[in-house]
């Protein structure tokens, strides 16, 4: 009996291209509910929001607009409706952007290649910048379940100091790049489901 290891070869590519994907910078990470069936989700409506939990000082109402007009378009470029009242959505959209100050330390080192007395000493040094961490959270929420059944996570850095127009272009992708994945799809190999 002959042992046919391509199926096995192509498993295996499998495992370590979703594994390259996930941890590729600029990517969102997505995660879901197994086994929910995505396939009949057509509407979304975004969730109803208590304005007083937004306490991000980089979230004003302009930038929430924003956002709101942001993820609504990238919903209908996946093909699916987004309603203005919830009770006629499948799944409800409820998005955060989580905000915290960190630094940018590099250091770097400069050595002289050359042994000589006009080339110059090394040259060593340390900067430090202060930069705003964000992390853009998506959930898609099934209102009979009361739960989130797909979250998109997307981390980096957030520019304060930008034009409007440019902050809208970012917002824009961002979520474009956000929903690239949703609805999830199946993806059927040798016969399994994953």
């Amino acid at each position: 009996m002959k042992f046919n290891c391509r199926p096995v070869l192509l498993l295996g590519l499998l495992f370590v291209l979703t594994g390259c994907v996930s941890i590729f910078p600029g990517k969102a990470a997505i995660d879901y509910k197994k086994g929910y069936d995505f396939t009949t989700v057509s509407r979304l409506a975004l969730a109803p929001v208590d304005e007083s939990s937004r306490r991000d000082p980089l979230l004003d109402e302009a930038t929430v607009a924003q956002f709101d007009s942001a993820l609504s378009e990238a919903v209908a470029g996946q093909g699916l409706e987004m309603v203005d009242d919830p009770a006629q959505a499948q799944l409800l959209l409820r998005w955060h952007l989580v905000t915290r100050d960190a630094q940018d330390v590099r250091e770097y080192n400069s050595e002289s290649y050359f042994r000589c007395w006009r080339c110059g000493p090394s040259i060593s040094g340390r900067s430090v910048e202060d930069i705003t961490l964000g992390t853009f959270i998506v959930d898609m929420i099934d209102p009979e379940l009361n739960q989130s059944v797909w979250r998109g996570v997307l981390q980096g850095e957030v520019e304060a100091e930008q034009s409007p127009a440019e902050q809208a272009r970012r917002i824009k992708k961002a979520c474009q790049q956000m929903l690239s994945s949703f609805p999830p799809r199946s993806i059927f190999l040798l016969g399994f489901a994953t």
